[in-house]
């Protein structure tokens, strides 16, 4: 028989599928934004392969003001918790 050896440098199955299903659901969440305001998030929270950035190094890249940026963040935010609740609110009734 085999030893088994576990491999702590190595991710669980367990763990992959789980990031795999999260970067889908980010995804489809996105997709409701424009597509400068879902990479203004993905640049500021560090997701899909970005380092979190500053206002300042977003508001650099977009050619816009550092408030601007905190602005489309903050009204993209409050559209996908818009979008959350609408979607629960179906799945409770449909």
């Amino acid at each position: 028989m085999y030893d088994l050896i576990e491999n702590k440098d190595s991710p669980s199955p367990d763990n992959n599928l789980m990031n795999s299903s999260l970067t889908k659901e980010i995804e489809r969440l996105f997709s409701s934004l424009t597509r400068r305001d879902s990479d203004i998030l993905r640049r500021y929270y560090g997701l899909n392969g970005f380092l979190p950035e500053s206002l300042e190094v977003i508001a650099d890249e977009f050619g816009l003001s550092c408030e601007r940026v905190r602005q489309i963040i903050k009204n993209a935010k409050k559209e996908l918790k818009k979008q959350h609740q609408s979607r629960r609110l179906l799945d409770e009734y449909c």
